[in-house]
């Protein structure tokens, strides 16, 4: 956790699946047709990168969804969007401890205020940690390799260094919100947007462990 140096993180702590597995399956996938050897070389098809890159977004926008829906108050959706799953100018944030994947939200407003660096960790539960691993191992490696041909060496970069990234792009408030609209729509049958969900998740706690407290206060009273 303590460890600063710049472009480090857990996932380059072992050779956890084969080195771009998921390239050479695609490769070989002769359907596919992701390439071509010509004169010498390896020729990309250009349509297919753009649509295998169609996929592997649609893969992380679910994701992101996943993890701001855990149970917990909702951070600022430009603070969750900034996760890092490198060190680069700031830590990274996501860690794993003892097997455990903890998203982590820091750098927020009320420092100032409270002269102390916040760090609020949440801990990822497993069906979504495995979902995350595989994607952060597998298929996002590829998508570094995809994008330094359709984009270039910036937009691999960020892949790299952010864990919310698609088409060789960060991704940021408005348009995750309306990605979780469309997801919110089509699987809970219930459409909100980011300011709504959180305001939700607010009048929640404040129903609920608002209630709680009234009980124990009304318990001590007795």
């Amino acid at each position: 956790m303590m460890e600063r140096r710049r472009d480090y993180s857990w996932l380059d702590n072992g050779q956890f699946v084969k080195d771009r597995i998921v390239l050479q399956i695609l490769m070989a996938n002769k359907e596919l047709g992701l390439c071509c050897k010509a004169r010498n070389e390896v020729r990309f098809n250009v349509i297919t990168m753009h649509s295998i890159m169609d996929k592997a977004a649609q893969i992380n926008q679910n994701l992101s969804v996943l993890c701001y829906a855990l149970p917990r108050q909702p951070p600022h959706s430009f603070k969750f969007l900034e996760c890092k799953i490198k060190n680069s100018t700031h830590s990274k944030n996501m860690f794993k401890i003892h097997g455990v994947l903890f998203l982590i939200t820091k750098w927020v407003k009320y420092e100032e205020l409270t002269q102390r660096k916040v760090f609020i960790p949440i801990k990822v539960p497993p069906e979504l940690q495995e979902l995350l691993e595989i994607y952060l191992l597998s298929i996002c490696p590829m998508e570094i390799d995809i994008v330094q041909q359709l984009y270039g060496a910036d937009s691999a970069l960020l892949f790299h260094e952010y864990l919310y990234v698609e088409h060789g792009q960060r991704i940021y408030e408005n348009s995750f919100s309306h990605t979780f609209h469309s997801i919110s729509s089509a699987y809970w049958d219930c459409g909100t947007h980011i300011n709504s969900y959180r305001q939700l998740i607010v009048v929640i706690g404040h129903v609920y462990l608002g209630s709680e407290f009234q009980i124990l206060e009304e318990k001590d009273m007795l």
